[in-house]
């Protein structure tokens, strides 16, 4: 069956892209991109708690330095979503 994909989550990963097209345009070197734990949820279509669940198992890795609040590699999230 079909995901569901409300206007209000549409919304929120229209700003996250947003803001990725922003943070690659002030630091076109830089390879990292953080992402917090909602817009992780967004782009992988779950509640915030399973990242964080996921987080704490040990299946997602938070970037090293950042640990309140957790922010994530944008590559880690992509590593995570191709594998499952």
């Amino acid at each position: 069956m079909p995901e569901v994909v409300t206007v209000e989550r549409l919304d929120r990963i229209e700003r996250l892209l947003q803001k990725l097209l922003e943070s690659f345009a002030e630091r076109p070197y830089a390879s990292c991109v953080l992402l917090t734990t909602p817009e992780v949820a967004d782009l992988l279509g779950m509640h915030p708690e399973t990242v964080r669940k996921l987080h704490r198992t040990g299946l997602l890795r938070h970037a090293r330095g950042h640990r309140n609040p957790l922010k994530f590699d944008l590559d880690e999230v992509e590593r995570f979503r191709k594998g499952h």
